[in-house]
């Protein structure tokens, strides 16, 4: 999703959307779902937690299209996505953590062995990350290397100076090449 048409097109969707046009949050998502999704992923480093959160985000959305001024779609689709990531964080911290290396908790719950070995599905690469970056790091890597969000974008959403969402992005995909070259030694 890049330039000013993608932009024009998501206004478009929006319109469409707040005048009634149901079809049109499917053109939305077509166009959107995998920007959005990164940005999910961004927060939660893992598949089935952002594929929730990106569900939640389209029907918060569409609840709240009558919200949406007409202009700055992306900017407005992003933020619905960034809060609703945002809260889930919020009310999982409230969750106390089970460790599923503890062999007694897991029998307890009754998960298998083929359960904990197979919960991660990350690709190779994203585990590395996902290992050597802090979570900002993480965040930066994945919202510009996969959803090709624009750098001052990023930055406005963290708080901080583009300048430094650069340099941040350069370093994590050097530490990145640097632990996978590592691990496949």
């Amino acid at each position: 999703m890049k330039g000013k048409y993608a932009d024009d097109q998501i206004n478009q969707y929006l319109n469409q959307m707040k005048n009634g046009n149901s079809e049109a949050l499917a053109s939305l998502y077509d166009q959107t779902c995998r920007s959005l999704y990164a940005l999910c992923y961004s927060y939660f480093h893992n598949r089935h937690d952002s594929e929730d959160a990106l569900s939640d985000s389209y029907l918060k959305i569409q609840q709240e299209i009558s919200r949406f001024n007409g202009k700055n779609g992306y900017a407005w689709i992003s933020t619905v996505t960034r809060n609703i990531c945002l809260n889930r964080l919020k009310r999982e911290s409230r969750i106390v953590a089970v460790d599923f290396t503890d062999e007694a908790v897991v029998n307890e719950h009754g998960i298998s062995e083929t359960y904990v070995n197979t919960a991660d599905d990350d690709s190779d690469v994203v585990s590395v990350a996902k290992a050597v970056l802090g979570d900002t790091e993480f965040r930066i890597l994945i919202q510009h290397a996969v959803s090709e969000r624009k750098f001052k974008d990023i930055a406005a959403d963290l708080g901080k100076l583009e300048t430094t969402v650069r340099w941040q992005y350069h370093q994590a995909l050097k530490k990145v090449r640097r632990a996978y070259e590592e691990r496949r030694v």
